[in-house]
């Protein structure tokens, strides 16, 4: 699948990265640096097997790279009309620089061409920065979890969120 060629008019989320980074498509090998770009980005992200055997199953993503470093990912759950977003992360030192913004048009545009219509996502409600990033892209809440994430203090909500193609 190639995001990157699909048109651009019309859609909420432009698929731009800055001068230096390039977006390929996730391979099962990646997973040990999968999981260490997680744990760079706090303390419940998903670890190197989970990773390996959701690549193995059949999900699909994108990482961008600067230089040989990973700075980015997206993790999509590909299933018909509806893509489900597994996880979306971004090195901490990389952040606002417009990755998970292009990720995220990554990730919309395969889902398009792959004829779903829609992108599913959770995010932690406690989350504000990556709320307002999704709902700058075009996403909108439709739903909410009750005690979905783990958190410090016991469980934490998670906001259901969506793009329609």
């Amino acid at each position: 699948m190639r995001p990157d060629v699909l048109p651009s008019a019309g859609w909420s989320i432009a698929l731009t990265l800055p001068t230096g980074y390039r977006l390929r498509e996730l391979r099962q090998d990646d997973a040990p640096r999968l999981a260490e770009l997680a744990a760079a980005s706090g303390p419940y992200g998903w670890s190197a097997s989970k990773f390996g055997d959701a690549l193995a199953a059949g999900n699909v993503g994108w990482g961008v790279l600067h230089d040989a470093e990973l700075s980015g990912s997206v993790l999509c759950l590909p299933s018909g009309d509806d893509w489900e977003i597994l996880d979306l992360t971004v090195r901490p030192h990389q952040r606002r620089r417009g990755l998970a913004r292009g990720l995220l048009a990554a990730a919309c545009r395969a889902a398009h061409a792959a004829g779903a219509v829609r992108v599913l996502l959770e995010v932690r409600a406690s989350h504000q920065a990556a709320i307002a990033l999704y709902r700058g892209c075009g996403f909108a809440q439709i739903a909410l979890r009750p005690n979905y994430y783990p958190a410090a203090s016991g469980r934490e909500d998670a906001l259901v969120m969506e793009f329609r193609l």
